[in-house]
């Protein structure tokens, strides 16, 4: 049955492809998520930016925003016109006010307000008056976090401030030395408005949002020290938006969320039934969900719960708000916990035990580990982990980061004690191995980041080379470059830097390799100098030269199946090239072998192994239809880059 593809998206780093079958008697939308190694995640880097950059139109032209923001909370987002109204009057007036503090109680939607709100811009749906800024960096407070000493566990409001100020510096930085973890309050607040002064960056033209700040500050000495910061922030770096429960800080333009109304209340419900199939909620008449609401007290979370819990009970609205939701907010949690866990099955549960046991920050790469050890899909546990409140999700498309409730921590505990003591040595053994393949990850990131790349942006020319790439201004981007070298000529990054840029940027092949060969040549034991020469080489079609590259990136370091799946993907290209040569058969059959060969070699404990391993079967099965085609004529020549 013919199909039409309406979108393809990626929600917690699952890709998702929605479309409709055609057919004369009914026609079905569906949804459905696409396997690992799809096409799309093909698209995604080994080492993916902490910092996007999207393109809105502002006043006729482009204009670029590097951001951090993640994904709306909720498609179903209802009301609060008037909130909406008031954040974009204050985005609109940079110079009246630096600050705008969003509070109100908890489970009111302070946070789905503000990445609403944020989306909004970053979508093009929130038309500006004034400039957007160019930089926009969110931070939710985390207990623990990655830095330059592995894993470091933030003591208390002054940790947490700084890393949000470092934060920023991945815009420019790809990886941050061990002098940005020296500095601390002010002097660090004056370095980072230093680094981006020197790039061209006032201080409209960057926003930091700074979620639930009431878990930063608790006491009132914290809450003055915190609102001393967040004023050094405003004066020195940018505009600040935070989210709280406290009305305590000082200068801030307050925006107070207050609850939903009725009309919206029952609008919400009648949305969520509809996304969660809650056949009580659809059944009822307005009346009752009226009185329900406001025995929620009109709060979007609470609802959300009744909705979700219904939908999984046998039970009216009535006796839903008795059972449950006459509780303190302890026992409620506790209730909901007790019945999550007994809803989702044993494989789940234990997913759960070995996050909760882990050490690490936890984010998708950390959850897709511990799924593999246990033995589950990582797409049937995201079905426990959107169905319970076990945990926050920070959702940035393409991946996520994940913190377990204090509470939930305590409940998985003690559900931990009343395993056995084998089944506890099993569970802890699996958290050893996920912090151990986290903290493996996290150094061959670092490494590869800070030798090959953090080296190579060392200088301000550098660092605008890099910041132009990204803004997709690739004129500017190779001016820089090429000033970032007559200030630096020998830098060995730098030049291997600038010819990646060419060769795969601005597809320009025969200007990268005389690039590439200064970068070999002012460092010849590095791996990938010689390793973005060979691909000029390939790219232009000197198979020989490549291949002596090649074997020297792999007698320094490159691993063997990489190298191998190179060469023959450079076959490939080649034969596509020039189809009906003489040496077609002889190309095809080393090309083959090449891939076959890596494919066998590929080690297991290699980080790019699953990249790596995908793209050797892809090349495996072209290579076929390339056999086939060449085979029956059904191939022309072509000019195919590699």
């Amino acid at each position: 049955m013919p199909v039409v593809i309406s979108g393809v998206e990626t929600r917690k780093g699952i890709w998702k492809l929605e479309g409709q079958t055609l057919a004369w008697d009914k026609s079905h939308s569906f949804t459905i998520d696409l396997p690992e190694g799809s096409v799309f995640e093909e698209l995604e880097s080994n080492f993916p930016s902490k910092f996007d950059v999207v393109e809105l139109e502002f006043n006729g032209s482009k204009h670029s925003v590097f951001t951090n923001v993640p994904v709306r909370q909720t498609s179903t987002f209802e009301g609060r016109s008037k909130e909406l109204g008031a954040l974009a009057g204050w985005m609109n007036e940079p110079e009246e006010s630096k600050f705008c503090l969003i509070f109100g109680d908890g489970g009111i939607g302070k946070t789905t307000l503000a990445l609403e709100f944020l989306n909004r811009i970053l979508d093009g749906d929130e038309v500006l008056t004034a400039k957007p800024p160019s930089i926009i960096s969110y931070y939710s407070a985390k207990m623990t976090r990655w830095s330059d000493q592995g894993v470091t566990h933030l003591q208390g409001i002054s940790d947490a401030m700084e890393d949000c100020v470092r934060e920023l510096l991945f815009c420019l930085y790809p990886v941050l030395g061990k002098d940005y973890y020296k500095l601390t309050s002010t002097a660090l607040v004056d370095r980072v408005a230093s680094e981006f002064t020197q790039q061209g960056f006032k201080r409209n033209d960057i926003l930091l949002v700074l979620d639930n700040t009431e878990t930063l500050a608790t006491s009132p000495a914290e809450v003055e020290n915190f609102s001393a910061f967040l004023k050094q922030i405003g004066r020195r770096l940018g505009r600040v938006l935070i989210t709280s429960r406290r009305r305590e800080f000082v200068a801030f333009e307050p925006l107070q969320i207050s609850a939903l109304s009725d009309e919206e209340c029952t609008s919400l419900m009648r949305r969520l039934a509809n996304e969660y199939n809650a056949t009580a909620i659809k059944q009822a008449r307005e009346a009752k969900l009226r009185r329900a609401a406001n025995q929620l007290a009109n709060k979007p979370l609470l609802i959300d719960t009744l909705v979700k819990y219904l939908a999984r009970s046998p039970v009216g609205i009535d006796q839903a708000i008795d059972q449950v939701f006459r509780k303190t907010n302890d026992q409620l949690l506790a209730f909901l916990y007790d019945d999550a866990w007994l809803r989702i099955n044993e494989l789940q549960q234990d997913v759960f035990l070995v996050l909760v046991s882990a050490a690490i920050p936890l984010n998708s790469f950390c959850v897709a580990d511990a799924c593999v050890l246990v033995g589950i899909q990582h797409v049937e546990f995201q079905k426990a982990l959107d169905e319970t409140y076990f945990a926050t999700v920070t959702d940035y498309r393409d991946r996520y980061d994940l913190q377990i409730v204090e509470l939930a921590g305590r409940f998985f505990q003690q559900q931990l004690q009343k395993r056995s003591a084998g089944d506890r040595r099993r569970i802890m053994d699996f958290a050893l191995k996920v912090d151990a393949q986290a903290t493996k990850r996290h150094r061959v990131e670092q490494s590869y980041l800070q030798d090959r790349v953090a080296e190579a942006f060392r200088s301000q020319f550098a660092k605008a080379a890099k910041i132009a790439t990204a803004q997709g201004d690739l004129r500017a981007a190779e001016d820089n470059f090429k000033l970032a070298l007559e200030e630096e000529p020998m830098n060995a990054a730098l030049h291997d830097r600038f010819a990646w840029f060419l060769l795969n940027r601005c597809q320009r092949p025969e200007d990268a390799w005389r690039l590439a060969e200064q970068a070999v040549k002012l460092d010849p034991y590095n791996a990938d100098a010689s390793l973005t020469l060979a691909l000029c080489w390939y790219r232009i079609g000197e198979l020989a030269k490549g291949d002596n590259e090649i074997e020297a990136a792999r007698k320094k370091g490159k691993q063997p199946a990489l190298c191998l799946l190179r060469m023959g993907i450079a076959r490939y290209h080649a034969v596509k090239k020039f189809p009906y040569n003489k040496e077609t058969p002889e190309l095809l059959r080393l090309g083959v072998y090449a891939v076959d060969q890596a494919i066998k070699l590929m080690d297991p404990d290699d980080d790019f192994i699953s990249k790596n391993m995908r793209e050797a079967l892809r090349y495996k099965k072209l290579f076929l239809e390339l056999q086939y085609k060449i085979k029956s004529r059904q191939i022309e020549a072509d000019g195919a880059a590699l």
